[in-house]
């Protein structure tokens, strides 16, 4: 379990088995970084290891501060283990949204230091949504023919591209927000 500093049970960890009986516990690190380090390893003296990537029971990442894991053993005492979890922003990538001049496309290009799930999703001023796509990988581009989602040629004016990129294993996400004129 993982546990905050009011005692409360903010994750759990899969379960530990050893083949012998678990009397002591060590984790991998004790300031866990889950945008650097990614998993914070528990490891028994009987060899089984537990990962933790920082996530509560909510799915939502754990604010920074230290926390606990503890392991109940058989017998009913608990072995525990003390950390310090901070999340730092994840810096990884650079992300363009380019209109070649006299073209009848655009190019949204993304470059990051480790393959990435991109997500581009083009908004008019409104708020309405006009156009989403999908790419994957370290670098890349995605090509829009100006077009609605449903096909229809877009009006001339400012549109705002979101683009969300996160890590293959989803343990880390960057959001960017940029601005494109079209003019027909």
């Amino acid at each position: 379990m993982v546990l905050d500093q009011q005692g409360q049970v903010v994750a759990f960890l899969p379960n530990l088995s050893a083949q012998a009986v678990i009397v002591s516990i060590s984790l991998s690190t004790q300031h866990f970084v889950p945008e650097q380090d990614r998993w914070l390893t528990v490891t028994t003296n009987g060899g089984a290891t537990a990962g933790f990537n920082g996530v509560g029971n909510g799915g939502q990442a754990l604010p920074n501060g230290y926390y606990h894991i503890q392991v109940r053993l058989s017998g009913g005492s608990v072995l525990d283990q003390p950390f310090y979890l901070e999340h730092q922003a994840w810096n990884g990538g650079t992300v363009a949204a380019m209109l070649p001049l006299h073209g009848d496309h655009a190019l949204i290009a993304w470059n990051y230091s480790e393959a990435v799930n991109i997500k581009v999703g083009l908004y008019d001023l409104a708020g309405e949504l006009v156009w989403v796509d999908h790419g994957v990988g370290m670098a890349g581009q995605i090509r829009w023919d100006l077009r609605t989602s449903s096909g229809r040629p877009v009006s001339s004016g400012i549109y705002l591209v979101k683009v969300d990129a996160s890590s293959l294993d989803g343990s880390v996400e960057d959001v960017r927000m940029l601005k494109m004129a079209v003019l027909r």
